[in-house]
């Protein structure tokens, strides 16, 4: 095949049809990455499962969701899908694939299998035919095709995903001896928005920071305090959504090194969200921790995150916090301390003094706090108008929102 050949698959096969989005979320909340994706003018996703929406689009359409998506982790897009109940079956299927426009040329590959009720068991099993078709797809056209990559906890591109990532990520799903394969434009998930240098004790992710923040009805130009801020996840998360700034505007893509990528349109639509963005926020924002090293570490990541001129933060012991008179009641957003992560001598007592000091302290506001289990949420004590499972750092927790306004 001749490079003008290739260069011509590329856009016929690649960047020019309409493709089909698989895209994930933080279970629980579907409803708000429809919502953000309604407000990015990405259509209406369609929910397919938990924590799944899929959705089409152009290639290019792809780029601007892994871009301005504030609540989802996984941008994949679906490049072939079909009955396979045989391991020839998923050969051919994968070998159909014109790897050679999706995929650069010697460039690292990771496949990731997953098999559910399928007759072909064992997803590394399924990893080994796909890979071998890929392989094949090259080796037929004369080219080199892709070396293998292991992405472990310590690949070199995975500590900053400011850089474009070294490698792809093919993930082949079987289920009901129906194939799907999908590439992840992403490289490292949405949620690391490459804007945190220190990480706190328990972080909470990004997206899931954002979903709290639509379930709890915020929204820009309302007040929000932190307490308990560590590097101030919400606090970022909010200012950046009243700025108006993008979520990835601070990393890079695994899409950036495939063959269809075009630099000038992505950095065209890169600049084009920032130059929309406010020059300062319409709320204001406070976040509080009794430990400078976690202050400083919040002003890093604020500044980062390009919001730090937008936030106030303050060192000191948030039991003994009050809002200031001028200060219009809005969202009081609590990730607090619990055994595991601290140390407490007795939690649950922790939680009753809290729940006292919301009641007391903080009337005519609205109250999220992320309890790590619904006993956590009783010695609260709060008005709760709402309370939801959420997971948290990989374990089960509880959301609580509470209205004190009445």
């Amino acid at each position: 095949m001749t490079e003008e050949a290739w260069r011509r698959r590329v856009r016929q096969r690649v960047q020019g049809p309409l493709h089909q989005f698989h895209l994930t979320c933080p279970p629980g909340f579907e409803e708000e990455a429809r919502s953000d994706a309604r407000e990015q003018g990405l259509g209406e996703p369609q929910v397919v499962g938990t924590g799944t929406l899929v959705w089409s689009g152009r290639l290019e359409d792809g780029w601007r969701a892994c871009l301005v998506l504030s609540l989802v982790n996984r941008v994949r897009v679906e490049v072939a899908s079909g009955r396979a109940g045989a391991p020839e079956a998923v050969f051919r299927l994968a070998l159909g694939v014109p790897w050679e426009a999706w995929l650069p040329r010697e460039a690292p590959l990771r496949v990731q299998g997953t098999n559910r009720r399928s007759r072909l068991f064992g997803s590394g099993f399924l990893e080994r035919v796909v890979w071998d078709a890929v392989d094949r797809r090259f080796r037929d056209l004369g080219w080199p095709g892709p070396r293998r990559w292991d992405a472990g906890p310590d690949a070199e591109d995975r500590d900053d995903p400011r850089r474009v990532p070294l490698g792809s990520t093919l993930l082949a799903r079987l289920e009901e001896n129906r194939l799907t394969l999908m590439l992840d434009l992403a490289g490292e998930p949405l949620h690391r928005r490459g804007l945190r240098i220190r990480v706190s004790e328990a972080p909470l992710r990004e997206t899931l920071a954002q979903g709290l923040l639509r379930r709890a009805g915020w929204a820009p130009g309302q007040t929000l305090v932190e307490g308990f801020a560590g590097d101030a996840p919400f606090t970022a998360e909010a200012a950046a959504w009243d700025r108006g700034l993008p979520p990835g505007r601070g990393r890079a893509f695994a899409f950036q090194a495939w063959p269809s990528f075009r630099p000038a349109a992505f950095r065209h639509l890169r600049q084009e969200r920032l130059a929309r963005a406010l020059p300062a926020a319409r709320s204001r924002f406070v976040a509080i921790d009794r430990s400078p090293e976690a202050v400083e570490g919040a002003r890093e990541h604020l500044e980062r995150a390009g919001v730090a001129g937008d936030v106030a933060l303050v060192t000191g012991d948030f039991l003994a916090w009050r809002p200031p008179p001028d200060l219009a009641p809005g969202l009081l957003c609590l990730n607090p301390p619990y055994g595991l992560r601290l140390g407490l001598p007795d939690p649950l007592e922790f939680f009753r003094r809290l729940g006292r000091t919301i009641r007391t302290g903080w009337a005519g506001w609205r109250v999220l706090v992320v309890c790590p289990s619904p006993a956590y949420r009783e010695a609260l004590d709060l008005p709760t108008a709402l309370d939801f499972p959420l997971f948290h750092g990989g374990l089960s927790a509880q959301g609580v929102l509470a209205d004190l306004r009445g």
